[in-house]
């Protein structure tokens, strides 16, 4: 929980396309960001946070973690300010992959694998697409056990939290929808990496494409079928 809170305190609080972003790396020594441009394309980590609240919740089952305020802001509108950032810097704004998200070996830490687009924008990355729709799914997770849980919300903030996870129901459904229709393969049985501007599928496997299994995007016959093939 600390250092996912170190984390936090270096996330941009600003008033354009930088807020909520976070970046990758620290520096140990003076405690600067080693990325200090945001749209470099490695210069942030997968948007894992809210599974890991998630997860330590489980065990520690303090629900007023979720809102505990870091700078000014509570953690869970600090999750939703780092999805909203990679969402404005980080999607194809046009076809075929509009929508559908950008990422690199080094983002992704799978740097020794192949299919990995270094630029980040001539691919649609499956990976950081697929973490997106889990991004989104604990989110609202999150925000329904804070209003089912949380004994001290006041009716404005169970109002914001309860529209939250209605929000982030649309976010995930969506981007759900839309990854089954530009990176699933019936032949290749596995959701692939596509080309940026034709929109034709990669079909290189690498661990990548398994988020689809983390973040509850295949459906029980394509988890089989992605089984089978790897």
């Amino acid at each position: 929980l600390n250092s996912m809170d170190n984390f936090y305190y270096h996330q941009w609080d600003t008033d354009d396309e930088r807020n909520g972003y976070i970046s990758r790396m620290i520096n140990e020594s003076d405690g600067s960001d080693y990325y200090t441009n945001s749209n470099t394309v490695d210069a942030i980590n997968p948007p894992l946070f809210g599974w890991a609240e998630w997860e330590q919740y489980q065990i520690h089952g303090d629900v007023e973690r979720f809102t505990q305020v870091i700078r000014g802001k509570p953690i869970i509108d600090r999750l939703d300010a780092y999805f909203q950032f990679i969402k404005t810097n980080r999607t194809h704004k046009s076809d075929p992959m509009a929508g559908l998200y950008v990422s690199n070996g080094q983002g992704n830490g799978l740097d020794n694998t192949p299919n990995q687009d270094w630029g980040g924008w001539g691919q649609a990355a499956n990976d950081m697409s697929l973490q997106q729709v889990q991004a989104a799914d604990y989110i609202v997770k999150i925000c329904r056990e804070i209003v089912e849980k949380d004994p001290n919300l006041t009716d404005e903030e169970r109002t914001k939290y309860t529209a939250m996870a209605e929000k982030y129901e649309e976010e995930r459904d969506d981007l759900k929808a839309l990854i089954q229709n530009k990176l699933w393969s019936e032949s290749g049985s596995f959701f692939f990496n596509a080309n940026a501007d034709s929109g034709e599928l990669t079909n290189i496997a690498t661990p990548t494409g398994l988020w689809a299994l983390a973040a509850g995007v295949a459906t029980e016959e394509q988890a089989e079928a992605i089984a089978a093939s790897t």
